[in-house]
């Protein structure tokens, strides 16, 4: 629940300016280098799934960029569907994702074959 939290919090990120933490930041604060390697690369990029020369969905989650490929981005599962709406959890596909709901529909097929929660097959965030 902590890590969701961090993202439902970062969707209230007006924009991404940088996407990595300056060397003050608090411990724990949910900046997006930290929900970075505290979230996406324990659990989502940690077996490969969302990075690497062709990460799952499109979606890299360790790049030096996420910030940026998830606000305002449409996924590419569903192109009707923004990933990260700032100030707008409810309306943000990610977070549909990791709480596996509103997920109805057959994704697009150039994208997956699959619209199961995330992290597919592990515990939810």
């Amino acid at each position: 629940m902590r890590a969701l939290r961090w993202i439902i919090l970062a969707t209230a990120v007006a924009a991404c300016g940088s996407d990595s933490s300056p060397p003050d930041a608090a411990a724990g604060a949910p900046t997006i280098a930290a929900i970075r390697s505290d979230v996406f690369d324990a659990s989502c990029s940690l077996s490969g799934c969302h990075t690497g020369d062709t990460p799952a969905a499109k979606l890299d989650l360790h790049s030096d960029t996420v910030c940026h490929e998830l606000v305002l981005h449409t996924s590419c599962l569903f192109p009707g569907k923004m990933l990260v709406v700032p100030g707008k959890p409810e309306m943000s596909f990610l977070l549909d994702k990791l709480r596996g709901t509103g997920l109805t529909g057959a994704p697009t097929t150039d994208c997956a074959d699959t619209n199961q929660r995330m992290p597919f097959g592990a515990a939810q965030l």
